[in-house]
């Protein structure tokens, strides 16, 4: 995942690749790299809101305490999306209605 984070700037197949990792593996440390490799290659905001629309269920009661740790992967990555787009552009892939594109 570290080799994905550093190439992948800019790369949806990357982005995807590395989602996927952090919702299906079973590896914490796994996780984490992963996480943390898709917080550094994220620069537009439609990568972020795509972030926000792929892992904002694992926010939910039932990831929390089956998984917390991917819970904590996924909130705390989504903070940074929050952090990243202005509202109206979180707000959109949070409550899933259709994105409005960039001028």
């Amino acid at each position: 995942t570290y080799s994905l984070g550093e190439i992948g700037q800019g790369n949806p197949d990357a982005i995807a690749g590395l989602l996927e990792i952090i919702r299906t593996t079973e590896d914490e440390d796994t996780r984490r790299l992963a996480a943390w490799s898709v917080g550094k290659i994220l620069t537009t905001p439609e990568e972020y809101a795509g972030v926000v629309s792929a892992l904002k269920d694992c926010l939910s009661d039932e990831v929390y305490e089956n998984n917390f740790d991917l819970f904590k992967a996924s909130y705390k990555l989504i903070c940074n999306c929050a952090e990243n787009l202005p509202y109206p552009e979180f707000y959109q892939p949070w409550h899933n209605l259709p994105t409005t594109p960039h001028p």
